[in-house]
């Protein structure tokens, strides 16, 4: 049985909602079918809205127990890490969802598991964005919702069409975070953040987690610096540092993304530049630790990523779309609505990103997971590519775990190109 209360509700008419469960594995199951609406097929059920899925599995508890053992044999870890307390995050921003898992997993500091509902599946069915009272967001929402549902029709998938919603897109999130010193580090993370609908959600998470566990700390903890994400270039004072340690490494590469692997520290470290959307998603990787560009940035780099199933004829109707955006996101900046600007930004605007990650085990089990064919494509890309420039220097073979392993647990495996020639061979 999972009972569910309001906490609080952001000026945005966002709503921070406690879900407690009887038992560890409730919230897990709702996670599932939240993230990947296709895991209600496996319990014969169609799409379920939140509260909808909510009442089921808190009236079939061992179909609940059974579902998360099945998404388990997929491989998917992290269903098992279980707590029977979340939040439920409804109406909030994909800015929000965004900046809330910079300061997630072990290199950055911070515990914790979580589920966002997912473009890739769901699909945007109707207008759903922030409102500021802002006349540029709410001509770019219009715009966007309009360019999204034309490249549906014309074909495209909805994990392309996503490109072209802006941060202001809403959606739902479910987050778990151990009580007391974890959940409080999350709070006070979000409370510091130059975003109102950020900081109002911190505020209504640290007064729960005080009122609940007594726990308050004198002087109050914070995810390492390093995966902040700045509003203005000249607040990240560690970048001269980081520029100078990539000068160093990598010469006349520092203009252009590259790969480094050191076998002797077994780091991997990886300059990259993709797509708002596909970060959103690389985030999640809780073994990456990131630095970040400032929000200045990403405002003002003119380029954007063209998915690949965006009919041709409708790619001068994307960009077209795209390049309006930017400059009504630059002409707020230049107003000084820093905020309206970055809410402004579409999915589909490129990040110039530089990440690591430590120990070959980690490097390993993220390539296998990220190299695979249902990985989204940039992600996909850029793994792959980091499998075959460390084939010759990596203690073990790199690769899709069907290519190293000869094993998949993706459902719908038979249709994959990479399935016949790895496994079934």
């Amino acid at each position: 049985m999972i009972n569910i209360s309001l906490l609080g509700k952001t000026s945005f008419d966002g709503e921070v909602l406690l879900l407690e469960a009887n038992s560890p594995y409730e919230i897990s199951a709702v996670r599932i079918t939240v993230s990947d609406p296709k895991s209600l097929r496996l319990l014969g059920k169609d799409v379920m809205e939140t509260e909808d899925i909510i009442k089921f599995v808190s009236s079939h508890p061992h179909e609940s127990k059974k579902l998360v053992r099945k998404i388990l044999e997929y491989y998917h870890g992290d269903i098992g890490e279980m707590y029977t307390h979340g939040i439920l995050l409804k109406d909030v921003s994909r800015l929000f969802t965004f900046i809330g898992w910079m300061p997630i997993g072990a290199p950055r500091g911070l515990q914790g598991v979580g589920t966002e509902r997912s473009l890739r599946y769901v699909g945007l069915k109707e207008k759903n964005f922030l409102e500021n009272n802002n006349s540029n967001l709410s001509k770019i929402n219009e715009k966007a919702f309009e360019v999204y549902q034309e490249l549906r029709k014309s074909g495209a998938k909805k994990e392309d069409a996503r490109y072209a919603l802006p941060l202001s897109t809403l959606t739902e999130e479910i987050m778990q975070i151990p009580l007391g010193r974890e959940l409080e580090k999350w709070s006070n993370y979000l409370e510091i953040q130059p975003f109102q609908e950020c900081r109002e959600i911190g505020n209504i998470v640290r007064k729960y987690n005080e009122e609940l566990t007594g726990f308050s700390s004198p002087s109050p903890e914070y995810p390492p610096k390093e995966n902040f994400m700045y509003l203005y270039e000249k607040e990240k004072k560690r970048e001269e540092e980081i520029r100078n340690i990539e000068k160093e490494l990598f010469k006349n590469e520092i203009k252009k993304p590259f790969i480094h692997y050191d076998p002797l520290t077994e780091v991997l470290i990886v300059k990259d530049e993709r797509s708002i959307s596909s970060w959103h998603q690389e985030v999640r990787n809780r073994q990456v630790m990131i630095n970040w560009p400032s929000w200045e940035e990403v405002v003002k780099n003119e380029n954007f990523i063209v998915p690949p199933t965006i009919p041709r004829e409708k790619i001068s109707y994307l960009t077209d779309f795209y390049r309006e955006a930017h400059q009504l996101g630059i002409e707020e900046w230049s107003k000084r609505n820093e905020e309206t600007s970055v809410y402004i930004q579409p999915l589909g605007k490129k990040m110039n990103v530089l990440f690591k990650i430590f120990g070959n085990h980690n490097i390993f089990s993220t390539v296998r997971l990220r190299a695979c064919l249902r990985a989204q494509h940039e992600i996909r890309a850029t793994y792959r590519r980091i499998s075959s420039r460390l084939k010759s220097q990596f203690p073990y073979k790199l690769g899709a775990r069907c290519e190293v392993e000869g094993k998949c647990y993706e459902p719908n495996k038979e249709t994959c190109p990479l399935y016949s020639k790895f496994v079934e061979n």
